[in-house]
């Protein structure tokens, strides 16, 4: 199988031979840019929402090299490659920052669910910390899309500000075809799998100290 940065090494290795044949294929075009999104939707939206609190979700850190809007190959266990030619649209941090808004937001968990430039109170902060995203080529005949996310969520009190969850999310989903789409399609796979099990943690884990919070203050 070929993994899609292949094309960029055979653009170059053309480039090559064209010139030790006295620049014949200079006037050849380079290959077009390919430019995705990462989007997903929830099959079901929530309800009314269980706790009347506000989120705000501030946007993600990316780790090196995945911070860049151009994918990412893992070819080897220290081998990794850059496509020039197929990038993400907008920065990685932006996309699964706003997809994450999305899907909690269909959620209902919380009253509101608030970008990070929002200027609204909040009462709770989600962080994310994107520590991989790639294409992982080391078994041609099995390649996968790779993503794994740290997430923290602070409560944010009058006189300090506590961490009431930590968790981390890697998931790999298998890309069926050599094309840079398939890999995108394999990291929705993967992010809505991340997702599904972050909102399935929020619920368990923060929404009933929400509520007991709510419970408490009301007396």
């Amino acid at each position: 199988m070929v993994y899609p940065g292949f094309r960029s090494v055979l653009a170059l290795a053309c480039c090559g031979v064209s010139l030790a044949a006295g620049c014949a294929g200079m006037s050849r075009p380079y290959p077009a840019k390919q430019r995705f999104a990462l989007m997903v939707e929830r099959e079901h939206a929530g309800s009314a929402p269980l706790v009347d609190r506000a989120l705000r979700v501030r946007e993600f850190k990316v780790a090196p090299p995945y911070h860049e809007q151009a994918f990412v190959y893992r070819k080897g266990d220290s081998e990794f490659e850059t496509d020039y030619y197929s990038e993400f649209i907008a920065s990685p941090a932006t996309l699964l920052t706003s997809q994450t808004i999305a899907w909690l937001s269909g959620a209902h968990l919380f009253g509101k669910v608030l970008p990070g430039t929002s200027a609204a109170d909040n009462e709770y902060l989600l962080e994310g910390m994107v520590t991989a995203l790639y294409g992982d080529y080391r078994n041609p005949s099995a390649p996968e899309a790779v993503m794994e996310l740290q997430v923290f969520v602070l409560a944010e009190q009058a006189t300090q500000t506590k961490v009431v969850f930590d968790r981390t999310y890697h998931h790999q989903a298998s890309i069926r075809g050599a094309e840079p789409s398939d890999l995108v399609n394999g990291w929705k796979d993967a992010l809505r799998a991340v997702l599904t099990e972050l909102e399935g943690d929020l619920r368990a884990d923060v929404i009933p100290q929400a509520a007991a919070s709510t419970k408490d203050s009301t007396g």
